[in-house]
């Protein structure tokens, strides 16, 4: 994109910090990075052409003398017309820079290919502009009467003093660079240049703001606009290489796995690099029924099978299956409590393992409850989660420190989880059977304005029954309903292969190895599933 060249600066200085001395104040002075007309144009660069066609001022990606790039500048005369190719970059209005330090000193230096034909000339100049545009110092005129054979040369400009900073519009001064090609008014008068690596040496009012800047795997200390790659920030180092790759590594989010850098992990991180070829993530064996609340209750579509609910306090409050905002599947459970005069409010939901399946929690094993909840507050609302083991006389013989929700999820669902639990040894009645107790609960304080809700969905339960102890549970698609011809089923599709879409959306199905001998895929796997399903033991 050719661009007319305007000046304008403005700006008010009432002090003058500490000048730093020596800079390099050229933005893209190896025009390496194309502007916004595309891959001709040079960024932050004014490109000025006139003459007869073929005349040009474009950035070029052949002939440069350090890098990929150069500019290259081509004034073709015409009859009676003469031409004219440029380009110029002022430091503040293209740079973007602070003004010149009052006092002290620029000058520039570039490498120039010139190929002058007859009439054909080149030019340079520096001059110090104030804010309004006026020159208020300049170096000579430089001209090339002679081309450079070929070769690059370097041609210099100043130095030259920039006046005290004053009163306006000698408040604030700016480095204007131009470097042009002239040809004569007749045709075959030509002037050709390659211009390349342009340096303008000063100071400006606080200095040259500077970070790392990666280029492939290669990091480089400059400043943003001279960044031909990523810009990490101001004041950002090349310590530790920070363009190399992030070391990435296997994470397992429930028991999904995927590559992720531990940083970004929202799981268990598995180490530095890692994969997911042998799955590292444990397989979960979710013993809760109707984890997922998708199978009603024989009480009607408002009840979760499975799941004892209950509330009080304000008429509000209610426990309630829901449809209206499942995380997954249809279905979620829903707790409202509502707070009155003098009176709490309370909803809750819970299951006991033993009463719902049957079996016992298998002794010496572990136990952790998760589950995702989606939670407002109102004042004096909060939330509660509790996991216990219980004997067979309903005595508590281990729980997990009581989760407290203080604070609403932002309409999300969040993870919550407790500390794994250790289940006890079996012993003499009534500590020869034990089962897990879940209760999750909102609460409301004692006044008519304090409500709290939650949605609460995809209950897992990791832990061991009386019985599969050696293999997997029957609940094979893990989707809290068990017996069922589903397991039978999304068992066969697993076993050829398969991804079946009713396998829980958290802990997904378990794997094929059903009776956890380590020999996978075997008939003695099939032989073992129906055994247990049939009523019988693991052996």
């Amino acid at each position: 994109m050719k661009k007319a060249w305007i000046c304008l600066v403005s700006g008010t200085f009432l002090s003058v910090p500490a000048m730093v001395m020596g800079a390099d104040l050229a933005t893209n002075g190896s025009f390496e990075n194309a502007g916004s007309g595309g891959a001709t144009d040079s960024a932050a660069w004014t490109e000025t052409v006139s003459g007869a066609p073929g005349s040009l001022s474009e950035r070029v990606l052949t002939g440069a003398n350090s890098g990929s790039a150069a500019h290259r500048l081509v004034a073709l005369g015409s009859n009676g017309i003469g031409a004219n190719a440029s380009i110029a970059q002022s430091t503040v209005l293209d740079g973007g820079l602070p003004s010149l330090v009052g006092g002290s000193t620029v000058s520039v230096s570039y490498r120039g290919n010139y190929n002058l034909g007859p009439g054909g000339v080149g030019f340079r100049v520096l001059r110090i502009l104030n804010s309004a545009g006026q020159i208020v110092a300049q170096t000579p005129l430089g001209v090339i009467t002679n081309g450079t054979g070929g070769a690059y040369q370097t041609f210099t400009l100043g130095p030259v003093t920039v006046p005290a900073i004053g009163a306006a519009p000698n408040d604030s001064y700016t480095a204007f660079v131009e470097l042009n090609v002239a040809g004569g008014a007749f045709v075959g008068s030509s002037a050709e240049a390659l211009i390349d690596d342009v340096i303008i040496d000063g100071s400006v009012i606080g200095g040259i703001v500077t970070g790392a800047c990666c280029t492939g795997t290669t990091c480089s200390i400059t400043t943003q606009a001279n960044c031909t790659g990523t810009y990490l920030g101001n004041g950002t180092s090349c310590s530790g290489n920070p363009c190399l790759p992030p070391v990435t590594g296997a994470c397992c989010v429930d028991n999904v796995c995927s590559i992720t850098t531990q940083a970004a992990c929202t799981g268990t991180y598995q180490g530095d690099n890692t994969t997911c070829a042998s799955n590292p993530c444990p397989i979960i064996t979710n013993i809760i029924f109707n984890g997922g609340f998708e199978t009603a209750g024989f009480g009607g579509a408002f009840e979760a099978l499975g799941w004892n609910r209950g509330a009080g306090g304000g008429a509000a409050s209610l426990a309630q299956r829901d449809s209206a905002f499942p995380r997954t599947g249809e279905f979620a459970h829903y707790l409202v409590a509502a707070g009155g005069a003098a009176i709490g409010g309370n909803a809750v939901i819970s299951q006991n393992t033993v009463n719902e399946g049957g079996l016992s929690l298998e002794q010496n094993s572990t136990l952790k409850l998760s589950f995702r909840g989606r939670y407002t507050f109102g004042p004096g609302a909060v939330g509660f989660y509790a996991l216990r083991i219980l004997n067979g006389a309903g005595g508590i013989v281990a729980q997990a420190p009581l989760g407290v929700i203080a604070n609403g999820t932002n309409g999300a669902y969040q993870l919550f989880s407790t500390p794994t639990l250790n289940v006890p040894a079996f012993g003499a009645p009534p500590n020869d059977v034990y089962a897990a107790f879940v209760e999750i609960n909102v609460a409301a304080g004692a006044f008519p304005e304090s409500l709290g809700e939650g949605y609460i969905d995809d209950v897992v339960l990791e832990g061991t029954l009386v019985g599969v102890a050696g293999c997997n549970t029957i609940d094979f698609n893990q989707n809290g309903v068990f017996p069922e011809d589903q397991d039978v089923i999304d068992f066969f599709d697993v076993l050829a292969g398969g991804t079946p879409a009713t396998c829980d959306a958290i802990a997904g199905c378990q794997d094929i190895d059903f009776n956890n001998n380590g020999v996978f895929p075997e008939d003695q796997d099939v032989i073992d599933f129906f055994n247990v399903l049939a009523g019988g033991q693991c052996p």
